[in-house]
């Protein structure tokens, strides 16, 4: 909603309360009977008393505007210190190949895998076979011991996520990653896609759904959502992220050569990521070897 500059309506206000004087001031100026008179100055003053009021609930409106701008404008820096704190916690102070924040039980990661052999199948190119994921049959090796998430309803989202602004319930959702209660943070982060597919933060909770698989081991279901995130928010902040947890997610269900794809790709188009995480690419693709 665009701020309302704070004397902007007021001052509105000000020029009729100008416009309606001079009106009445021209209207006494003349002859009138001293009943018609009396009349009009009365009605003047009733208008001038009204108007006096509109201005004050004008000011007043404008002023919780203000403040309702300056609430979401905390909250957004709040969400971003958090996503950079949990960010760390789940992958910038991993080593490589870990999942952390896994759930008690959940699968490892594999063996660092040799180099392939003379004669065998090499890595795929960037755009091939991984960036294809969403579009092709589920691998039938080792289903995953998590069914796949069903699609929310608007009606079953809503009713996981609190009754506020669209930053709110992004919020909701994180503080519950952060509290390792992935289970509903999936729920959270869902809805809020299936209420919000256009806000500005889709994608970052498209990309923290595949953290909520990821950190319990549910590589398949992990790997599907940062697939999507990929693809659905190729603009997005989190969009190199979300190659990296593609690939890792690749790896981690045997399958080195898909992984390579995201970590090339990662490569490719993204040259200038910070440093930790293309310290973390260059690491999976010597463990995958790409």
């Amino acid at each position: 909603m665009p701020s309302v500059p704070p004397s902007a309506a007021p001052r509105a206000v000000r020029v009729v309360i100008v416009t309606v004087a001079a009106l009445a001031a021209v209207a006494l100026s003349g002859p009138l009977a001293p009943a018609r008179a009396q009349d009009t100055r009365a009605l003047v003053a009733d208008m001038q008393v009204r108007l006096n009021q509109l201005e004050e609930m004008v000011r007043g409106l404008t002023g919780q505007l203000e403040q309702a701008e300056h609430r979401t404008r905390q909250l957004e820096q709040r969400v971003d210190l958090l996503e950079r704190e949990l960010d760390m916690r789940l992958g910038g102070q991993a080593g490589p190949g870990t999942a952390p924040d896994r759930a008690p039980g959940a699968a490892t990661s594999p063996a660092p895998l040799p180099a392939p052999a003379p004669g065998s199948p090499q890595p795929l190119a960037p755009d091939s076979g991984v960036l294809g994921y969403l579009s092709e049959p589920a691998p039938e090796a080792a289903p995953s011991s998590t069914p796949t998430p069903a699609p929310i309803t608007d009606a079953a989202a809503r009713a996981v996520l609190p009754d506020a602004p669209p930053e709110e319930q992004y919020q909701h959702a994180f503080s519950l990653l952060r509290q390792g209660d992935y289970r509903r943070a999936e729920q959270a982060f869902g809805a809020f896609i299936a209420v919000n597919p256009q806000h500005r933060l889709a994608g970052n909770a498209q990309y923290w759904l595949g953290e909520t698989h990821y950190a319990r081991g549910d590589y398949e279901n992990a790997a599907v959502a940062f697939a999507k995130g990929y693809k659905a928010y190729p603009d997005g902040s989190k969009t190199p992220d979300n190659l990296f947890k593609l690939g890792m997610s690749m790896s981690a269900l045997g399958k080195p050569r898909e992984a390579c794809a995201a970590f090339q790709k990662l490569r490719a188009d993204f040259p200038d990521v910070a440093g930790t995480l293309q310290r973390q690419v260059a690491d999976q693709m010597a463990r995958n070897g790409c």
